[in-house]
């Protein structure tokens, strides 16, 4: 039998990482975030929205990137949640 290399997932590895995927997918759509940057439900997003794609993704990047810097990360961390919240309930929408 060959030993598995270090840096191929297994079946298993690859489901979860697959269902995460499926996950943070479906929490973004939740949100409101894909119609937030103009990519409709249903869409290619490799082929017919790569802008829109690294719009979102440049969002996140900034966001994490501020929380990073905020003089009291704990207390915006907790704003973020309770925003997330609202957001996942439909209080709130994340369009721009």
């Amino acid at each position: 039998m060959a030993a598995r290399s270090s840096f191929s997932p297994t079946t298993l590895e690859r489901a979860a990482q697959t269902r995460t995927k499926i996950q943070l997918g479906g929490l973004l759509v939740a949100i409101g975030a894909n119609h937030a940057v103009g990519i409709p439900i249903g869409s290619d997003i490799e082929k017919d929205f790569p802008r829109e794609a690294s719009l979102l993704a440049g969002i996140v990047i900034a966001g994490f990137r501020a929380l990073a810097k905020a003089p009291d990360a704990t207390a915006a961390k907790g704003r973020l949640v309770e925003l997330g919240i609202a957001a996942q309930r439909k209080e709130i929408s994340c369009l721009l």
